[in-house]
Parts: structure tokens; C-alpha cells; sequence
């Protein structure tokens, strides 16, 4: 349920998953990624599934450090909630490893194995971001994401990987790595295949900051001048740059 909406961008869902119970005691009217944090957090006492973990080991991740902080950590975290929060994130990765391990022979589920491996990259990159880097290499998992989307999947699959990998390589490095992000970036809006794909959809939707990466897509368009021709071809428009 919680997919649906992370992929869809669509607060419809919202309403439909958490108006009865048991869903109505996770909503959190205040922050709706805290209750589709709590909704995943239901899902793992059922069943410890990788991309449940995964989506609570990110929600964490962006509480040390959020989207809209540039890769700094908000002042409203003591020492110890980040080390507590870091203690989960490591958890959830463990827990989501060992699920990795259970499907990676199985071919009816082994297919969403690159998205699991992006998120891992994606908490990895944050980690890194805050001097942490005990939790991988957030480019080498990049990396190998790219590879293998590239020999398991259609083309214009791993648009969500480019997009967060370009990201990390923004917060982490600036304009020095310019050229590499425009690169990472360049196939979203030369390559045909990645038209009307999900990760298209919601870097359009994404002007209303739904799922919270209008700060990440604001600061690529900063780097990367196409990419932001891109993003108003998608329905961006001057005020969303501000």
C-alpha cells in the first residue's frame, strides 16, 4: 500500500490507506512520512520484508540529514538521538540483507533487488555525509546498482538510482563534481526509454514536494542547466527554481 503511494506521488492514497483501522492508529496528521514510517513499521512485525526496512532505515536517514538541509544535520538532533537513530538504520539494513539473501534465487522476486540495493546506497550516502562512512560506500553501491539495472532490466528502469546517486555527489561535493553528475543525470532527458517511466512521473509531481525531493531536484537543476530545461518540460515552472 505504502508503494503505491511512494510511487504515485498521490495523496489519494493516503486518505484511502489510514481511514480505518488498524491503519487509522499510525497516521500521524502532523507528518505524513512519519506514518508511512509507522505503516512500514506494521509491516515488518508481520513479515520482515527488505523493502519495508529499507523505506524505515531511509526515514531515519533523512531525519539526520533531510533533503532540504544541503548534507547538514538539524541542530534539533542531540548526539544521542543520532546515534540512536544510526542504531536502527543498522538494524533495518541487517534485517534487510538477510531478506536480500532469501530472494536472491527466487525469480519471482528477485527482480526489485536493484531498487532494494539503491535505497541501501541512498542511506549509505547520507551516512557519509555526516562523516559516517561505516555503512558502505555510497558511490561503489551506486555503481553497482547502475550495472545491474543495466543487465536485469528494461531500459530507463534506473532513473530513481541516477537521480539519487547525482544528488549524493551534490550534497557531498558541490559544482566540483559538475561533470559527473551531468552525466549520471544526461540519459533522464536524451534517452528515450526513460520517458513516462515512474521516476519521470514524479520529478513532475515532485514540484509540489510531496514525497519531500524538491530541495534534491532544485539543487541538480543548480548544477545542471539541462536537467532544469528538463524539469520545465515536465511542468516546472521560474518560481519553482526559487
Amino acid at each position: 500500500m505504502a508503494a503505491a503511494f511512494y510511487i504515485s506521488g498521490d495523496a489519494r492514497y493516503t486518505n484511502e490507506i489510514f481511514k480505518d483501522q488498524p491503519y487509522t492508529a499510525l497516521y500521524t496528521a502532523s507528518d505524513v512520512s512519519q506514518s508511512y514510517r509507522n505503516l512500514f513499521g506494521y509491516a515488518t512485525s508481520l513479515y520482515p520484508l527488505a523493502y519495508s526496512e529499507l523505506r524505515i532505515a531511509f526515514w531515519y536517514a533523512n531525519q539526520i540529514v533531510p533533503a532540504s538541509s544541503n548534507g547538514v544535520a538539524p541542530v534539533t538532533l542531540s548526539p544521542d538521538q543520532v546515534s540512536s537513530y544510526k542504531n536502527i538504520i543498522r538494524q533495518d539494513i541487517a534485517s534487510a540483507d538477510k531478506d536480500i539473501a532469501r530472494i536472491q534465487n527466487d525469480p519471482n522476486q528477485n527482480g526489485i533487488i536493484p531498487a532494494l540495493i539503491q535505497r541501501e546506497a541512498v542511506v549509505a550516502g547520507k551516512m557519509q555525509i555526516t562523516g559516517d562512512d561505516s555503512f558502505g560506500d555510497a558511490e561503489t553501491l551506486f555503481k553497482e546498482d547502475l550495472a545491474l539495472y543495466a543487465s536485469t532490466t528494461p531500459p530507463g528502469s534506473d532513473g530513481f538510482t541516477r537521480y539519487y546517486y547525482a544528488a549524493y555527489l551534490a550534497h557531498r561535493y558541490g559544482k566540483s563534481r559538475a561533470a559527473d553528475i551531468e552525466n549520471i543525470l544526461a540519459p533522464l532527458y536524451t534517452d528515450a526509454p526513460y520517458k513516462g517511466t515512474p521516476s519521470a512521473h514524479e520529478f513532475g509531481t515532485e514540484r509540489n514536494n510531496i514525497l519531500g525531493d524538491k530541495p534534491n531536484l532544485q539543487l541538480l537543476a543548480s548544477i545542471d542547466p539541462k536537467f532544469k530545461t528538463y524539469l520545465i518540460s515536465l511542468g516546472w515552472t521560474a518560481t519553482d527554481f526559487k
